[in-house]
């Protein structure tokens, strides 16, 4: 394939295009040196709180078993997501 037949994207322009299948190659932060202490000792503040929603009448049975079991150690990608929403809505860094 000569050069002819290659496009190659001004990077002027790459502020303006919408990642599609393939997307733009983007770099990936690193993550926080001491994310995991941070996440622990938020669970541990929010302890209560996480308690009340995991038993309050309602609660989707399933979701509540996930974060019930990510908190036993039984690490669930569902049960994760679901004590970052009660837990993690202010201020962690953003990676």
């Amino acid at each position: 394939m000569s050069p002819e037949d290659t496009f190659t994207m001004p990077a002027s322009w790459r502020r303006q295009v919408h990642p599609r299948r393939g997307g733009v190659e983007r770099a990936v932060a690193a993550p926080v040196a001491d994310a995991e202490q941070q996440v622990q000792a938020r669970l541990m503040e929010e302890a209560a709180w996480v308690h009340e929603m995991l038993s309050a009448p309602g609660s989707d049975p399933r979701i509540t078993q996930a974060a019930g079991d990510h908190l036993k150690g039984r690490h669930d990608p569902l049960g994760a997501a679901h004590l970052a929403l009660l837990t993690m809505h202010h201020s962690l860094p953003h990676r």
